[in-house]
């Protein structure tokens, strides 16, 4: 009486079935006739023991002609499943008692499945293993879906899941070597979201695929500090990965885009000796690999982009010891751009802010020193910053946007740019003590850029050019000083007008051989051109005076 059992099946609508099974060879299929087409429900139930109060139920939609299982435990270990239709599938854990406990739901699960798996693992002791893993099926699931507890949010999805995959690995623990390969054999771009939450924590990842083959390599070896890792991949195609992590109103983001056949790090690092190196490479096709991360609170969010430009970033250094106090940290780069970064805040979806530049440094970037018991000696420097190949920064303000962008190549050549969206009215300085009164105020026409360039060289030039219309209007400043400090200025100027700064300016030179000095070519309109409407007025020992034109 102990061990009795009472097992029922229930249909809901009633169903036609007819089961065949193959026992020896782990095959089972089922056929449904006419039942076929519509909803069916499928509930199992065990009355007696631990499992009284649980029903088991399969909601299938719309219920297939047949289908059909073959499972390989043994030897190949292979899975093979056929309907003659897609459907949807729901998977229910229920208590009478306490309701819903676990839902599982797979939207178009595929006509054919087959699915097969391989491991071998090493030695005993040794640690190492392994294995295979390889799913082909008719099409893609559209998404697999955890529910726990009458949750409409799931506790754990997929989204996409592409219908072709093959997995090879292998893991030395104790060797601290291993790879991971994985191919897709279809060419369509698939995004994967894995998304798992629970109460106030959610955590989400999605996968851009759009290679065949993906390889991750490495080799770590942290007694004698050195180690390799890498990234492989079949094209260039830009692979994107995303992941986020939020807690209550808070969420921390980082995304990773790969654009690259191949980008490894490797590290070799001496703690006794206290020296080492960190090398960064990438092959040249592709682009360049970006990594973003931010932080979100309620309207809020801040992001920083980080895009790795240059092919080789090698740094090294080798530190004082008790037996040598030399010192030297260096940076190869080979002289290209190192990386460009972005910072950006935005509140209310308006980007208040906006940061970007990027750095370009000599071949060989160098610093040594001599260090005796705190006493630095001998330092030396070599290499410079060559260039900003890009900076940009946009500020917005209440209803304005200041975007200022450009290019500076140090000892050589560059540009700067300035220009408003729309007007913007800025009170830059209003200041009054008993010695000094400072005022300024300026309004920035929208759409009127102010341009300057120039170039160091021995064949050079520099200009001013703000495209024949005035930068702004309604331009003053003023400052006054009192040396007795009683508010009684006794020196300073007022300059203003009601357009500021039309002009065009550009001078060459150039350096020839007949001549010591270099010649000049100047072309420019006087500065500013509108000077006879300005405000000009000097006070000097208690007494004003206007300014004339030309000064």
């Amino acid at each position: 009486e102990v061990f009795q059992r009472v097992f029922s099946v229930g249909f809901e609508p009633a169903t036609e079935l007819t089961i065949t099974t193959i026992p020896g060879e782990s095959k089972i299929s089922y056929d449904f006739g006419e039942s076929a087409g519509v909803p069916t429900k499928i509930s199992f139930n065990a009355e007696g023991g631990l499992l009284n109060d649980i029903v088991q139920s399969f909601t299938i939609d719309p219920l297939p002609n047949y289908m059909s299982f073959d499972l390989t435990l043994l030897g190949a270990r292979e899975f093979i499943y056929e309907s003659d239709s897609t459907y949807d599938v729901t998977y229910c854990l229920d208590s009478i008692q306490d309701g819903d406990l676990i839902r599982i739901e797979v939207v178009d699960l595929p006509k054919s499945i087959y699915a097969s798996c391989g491991v071998d693992i090493g030695e005993f002791g040794d640690l190492s293993v392994a294995s295979f893993a390889d799913l082909d099926m008719s099409s893609d699931v559209d998404s697999f879906s955890l529910f726990f507890r009458d949750n409409e949010v799931p506790f754990f999805s997929i989204e996409n899941f592409p219908r072709k995959l093959r997995y090879e690995g292998f893991i030395d623990i104790l060797g601290g070597q291993g790879n991971l390969s994985f191919y897709r054999g279809i060419d369509e771009v698939r995004e994967i979201n894995f998304n798992l939450a629970f109460d106030i924590l959610s955590i989400s990842k999605s996968f851009e695929l759009k290679n065949n083959m993906v390889r991750l390599y490495w080799d770590i070896n942290i007694q004698d500090g050195h180690g390799d890792i890498h990234i492989e991949r079949d094209s260039d195609t830009a692979m994107a990965f995303s992941s986020s992590l939020t807690i209550g109103e808070w969420t921390f983001a980082k995304s990773l885009e790969l654009s690259n056949y191949y980008m490894g790090v490797m590290w070799d690092i001496n703690r006794d000796e206290r020296n080492g190196h960190i090398t960064f490479s990438k092959d040249s096709s592709g682009g360049s690999p970006s990594v973003t991360l931010s932080i979100s609170h309620n309207d809020w969010s801040v992001s920083d982009t980080v895009d790795l430009n240059n092919e080789l970033i090698d740094l090294y250094w080798d530190l004082p010891t008790d037996e040598d106090s030399h010192a030297e940290i260096g940076l190869n780069t080979g002289g290209n751009e190192i990386f460009h970064n972005t910072l950006s805040l935005i509140e209310d979806s308006v980007e208040l802010l906006s940061l970007g530049i990027g750095i370009q440094i000599g071949d060989n970037f160098h610093i040594s020193w001599d260090n005796d018991d705190g006493v630095i000696s001998n330092f030396e420097w070599s290499g410079n910053i060559r260039s900003l190949p890009e900076f940009y920064v946009a500020v917005n303000l209440p209803s304005d946007v200041l975007t200022i962008d450009g290019e500076w190549i140090v000892s050589e050549e560059g540009s700067l740019g300035l220009e408003f969206n729309r007007d913007v009215d800025i009170n830059f300085v209003n200041v009054e003590t008993e010695r000094f009164k400072i005022d300024g105020h300026i309004q920035f026409n929208e759409n009127c850029p102010l341009d300057i360039s120039w170039d160091w060289g021995e064949t050079g030039y520099f200009t001013i050019d703000t495209h024949n219309q005035a930068i702004g209007e309604d331009f003053s400043v003023s400052f006054y000083w009192d040396p007795s400090g009683t508010s009684n200025y006794r020196y300073g100027f007022t300059a203003g007008a009601p357009e500021f700064l039309e002009t065009y300016f550009h001078v060459d030179w150039w350096k020839d051989e007949q001549y010591l000095l270099p010649r000049f070519w100047v072309i420019w309109d006087p500065l500013p051109t509108n000077w006879n409407s300005w405000e000009k007025t000097l006070l000097w020992d208690y007494e004003s005076y206007e300014v004339p034109w030309p000064l």
